[in-house]
């Protein structure tokens, strides 16, 4: 049986995330786009202005250093992929062991995440 939720982002801005560097604050355009979904893998395409590649690659390695044992959970790969292993959340894997995740799909004001119960 397919479902579709729908997950209102009231606190997302519209595809753009806010910087601070040197103290000063840049709102980033960025687009996110969902490659493919392997198993629990959440293959994700970016891309935007100002370099923003240039920005992903130190965020992720940040985050790798914050929480050194969750580093596996992310990966960027090449092209401006970015490999988000959902299964490896404590928190999901009960989910996806009950949900099988079909599609993401980013809308203005929504995500929708479709899904299979299994």
């Amino acid at each position: 049986m397919k479902h579709s939720y729908l997950i209102h982002r009231d606190y997302l801005s519209r595809n753009c995330i806010d910087i601070k560097v040197l103290g000063f604050t840049k709102n980033v355009s960025i687009s996110i786009i969902v490659k493919k979904i392997e198993g629990t893998d959440l293959f994700l395409s970016y891309d935007g202005k100002m370099g923003i590649d240039m920005l992903v690659s130190p965020a992720i390695s940040y985050a790798k250093k914050l929480v050194p044992e969750k580093a596996g959970f992310v990966e960027q790969m090449h092209g401006n992929i970015v490999k988000l292993r959902l299964g490896d959340i404590d928190k999901l894997q009960k989910v996806f062991e009950k949900v099988k995740l079909n599609n993401i799909l980013f809308e203005q004001e929504d995500i929708v995440v479709e899904a299979t119960i299994l």
